[in-house]
């Protein structure tokens, strides 16, 4: 075999495995992300957590505890954000759903919520709430029709606040992704 031929066999051989990589997958949705990883972080004696949603722009925030007690000095950080916080195990919350997270010198552990929003009429004011058993899955005021409300992934059952209450049934919510109930 001539030293061109070889060549050209190789780059053959790597352009249609290119190509069978890429092609198929154009149509294919991107995977969610996971709900929990941990990168790198520029701090020698801190490390961060940062929390994120589906959403780009949010009003949504998440609160850091830790033995029960607040973790940070100052506001409230709105998702998508990243704090810094000295290595422990904390818990963090999000309208009232819940993760446990350690947090490592050097490291930044990102979370991601899922988001839930019922679909109706525009402008009609009606609200809903998420709950898991008896318990509501808020931390403040019922969202909107139509508004997506960021919650960590697990089961809930939506009520529906319409003039009279209805159940919507039950619903998962997924990390990284949009979870959308047509009332």
């Amino acid at each position: 075999m001539y030293p061109h031929s070889a060549f050209r066999l190789m780059l053959l051989a790597f352009a249609a495995g290119h190509a069978a990589l890429g092609g198929g997958d154009k149509d294919k949705p991107a995977d969610a992300p996971k709900e929990e990883s941990v990168v790198p972080y520029d701090g020698k004696t801190r490390g961060a957590l940062q929390v994120n949603t589906v959403s780009e722009k949010t009003g949504e925030w998440f609160d850091v505890l830790q033995n029960g007690k607040r973790a940070f000095a100052g506001a409230t950080p709105k998702l998508n954000t990243t704090i810094e916080l000295a290595p422990g195990t904390y818990v963090v919350s999000v309208n009232r759903t819940e993760r446990k997270v350690t947090i490592e010198v050097g490291k930044k552990t990102v979370l991601w919520t899922g988001e839930l929003v019922v679909e109706g009429a525009k402008g009609s004011g009606d609200f809903y709430a998420p709950f898991q058993g008896k318990e509501r899955k808020l931390a403040n005021v019922q969202p909107v029709v139509n508004i997506p409300t960021a919650l960590f992934a697990g089961k809930y059952t939506v009520k529906l606040f319409a003039g009279k209450t209805r159940d919507l049934g039950e619903v998962e919510v997924k990390a990284g992704k949009r979870t959308v109930l047509k009332q």
